[in-house]
């Protein structure tokens, strides 16, 4: 039983000392894998990184994605997915776009981060 258990470590010892060796290792993902948001600068796009930092400043729970952060299938779903706990309503009044994306006009630009603009909007679509 002691031999398996030490001839199971070896071959994963080597196995992961030869991934560093590889082009796109990345010891340090390994490393902090269960920090986190570890690896969401590395998965993720900047628009949902901005859309999320927004959200945890505001400390929103529900929130509207317009434009293209809505219609794009992989926006749509990492937003929903990396805001968590903050809930997708399309009832509520909190709406992110990407900048230079046309809004209503009863709609008031709160904030803004790299790419990303967080607006009220007091009429719903």
């Amino acid at each position: 039983m002691k031999k398996n258990i030490i001839i199971t470590l070896s071959i994963m010892f080597l196995i992961l000392s030869s991934l560093e060796f590889t082009d796109k290792f990345n010891y340090r993902l390994l490393t902090e894998a269960f920090r986190e948001n570890s690896g969401a600068a590395e998965s993720l796009p900047a628009e949902i990184i901005s859309l999320n930092a927004l959200i945890t400043k505001e400390k929103l729970q529900k929130f509207n994605l317009a434009g293209i952060l809505n219609e794009d299938a992989l926006f749509h779903q990492r937003a929903v997915e990396y805001t968590y706990p903050a809930r997708l309503d399309l009832n509520a009044k909190d709406t992110f776009v990407i900048k230079g994306t046309p809004v209503d006009n009863g709609c008031k630009l709160i904030n803004h981060q790299d790419n990303v603009e967080h607006y009220v909007c007091e009429q719903l679509r």
